[in-house]
């Protein structure tokens, strides 16, 4: 799901689809935007629907939290979830160019991360376990903790097991 679309990086301050991410996300956002534009591509928001592994840090640890988003779903890419989507189904100029952009904002967040993403509240351990054992009993779920964005067409879907 990072070979194939367009060059998306999750929208960290908010200021596109209106999901801001905890304190820091802003900071990541703008890495890999400048990252590739500064590679000449063009850079396209994608919003937080909470539909994958960063809504846990983000809801209940309120962590900082980016990424990249090439689509999801048959727009992007006709072996979305099908059997056809392998190995040769993949961009392999859009697979470097996204390993290329993670590997330079991991980098700079493993050398500089210290001073350039401000310090967050932390939740305390016991108030994390409260929402982790309601979450689990199915009384709330990370949508409701962070207000993620509902998006048709943006979640999992399909037999991989997500969102059923």
């Amino acid at each position: 799901m990072v070979s194939r679309g367009y060059y998306g990086v999750f929208d960290g301050d908010g200021n596109t689809h209106g999901v801001v991410g905890a304190p820091g996300s802003d900071v990541i956002e703008k890495l890999f935007v400048d990252h590739l534009t500064g590679q000449g591509f063009n850079v396209t928001p994608a919003v937080f629907t909470g539909g994958s592994d960063y809504a846990s840090f983000m809801s209940t640890l309120n962590k900082p939290v980016g990424g990249l988003h090439t689509g999801t779903g048959v727009a992007q890419d006709d072996c979305y979830h099908q059997e056809c989507d392998g190995y040769s189904n993949a961009n392999p100029e859009q697979l470097t160019a996204n390993a290329k952009a993670a590997a330079h904002v991991l980098a700079t967040l493993a050398s500089e991360g210290h001073l350039i993403i401000p310090k967050g509240e932390k939740k305390a351990a016991r108030d994390v376990e409260k929402l982790h054992e309601r979450s689990l009993e199915g009384a709330i779920a990370d949508h409701e903790l962070f207000g993620f964005s509902e998006v048709p067409g943006e979640r999992h879907t399909g037999s991989c097991g997500h969102d059923v």
